[in-house]
């Protein structure tokens, strides 16, 4: 038994950095998430908050109007709600002191494309500031819930990061 060649003892060897053990994975998952889900979550909240409230404004004042039928009182409401829905994509300044041809292109840049006809668009123009417009409200209306549709995913904050 003495001639018998004995092999010194031989330890697996280490294993390297690569792939990593199930721990790691589940660590770089926990750090994805807080880097890039949790401000996703918040930008999806904070959009569907002010798309519940401007959907909430349009039948709170399309209920008044089927109260009181005043189409000047409509006209002015909704024109005061797209101001409000504008600045919160965009700064006051930016759509404050917007009129005419101006307005109308900052309201279809919001959404990306034209939701207004030419008679509406005429009528958001003008129509505020006449004594006893005539129009179809029915047609406005429509127009006016598919502009709030089309509002842009967006988190609410201004797109130039420019304050009040």
């Amino acid at each position: 038994m003495n001639n018998m060649p004995i092999r010194d003892i031989h330890l697996p060897e280490m294993y390297g950095w690569w792939p990593p053990a199930p721990g790691w994975w589940l660590l770089l998952f926990i750090i994805f998430m807080l880097v890039y889900g949790i401000p996703w979550l918040r930008k999806k909240r904070r959009h569907k908050t002010i798309d519940q409230q401007a959907s909430a404004q349009f039948i709170t004042i399309k209920t008044r109007y089927e109260n009181h039928q005043d189409k000047a009182q409509l006209l002015q409401d909704l024109s005061v709600l797209l101001r409000q829905i504008c600045m919160t994509y965009r700064t006051r300044k930016q759509v404050a002191s917007l009129l005419n041809d101006s307005w109308l292109k900052q309201l279809d840049s919001l959404v990306g494309k034209t939701c207004f006809s030419s008679e509406i668009a005429n009528l958001l123009v003008s129509g505020p500031y006449q004594k006893q417009p005539e129009f179809d409200v029915d047609k406005l209306l429509n127009n006016y819930q598919q502009w709030i549709v089309a509002l842009p995913y967006n988190n609410g904050s201004r797109q130039d990061g420019a304050q009040q």
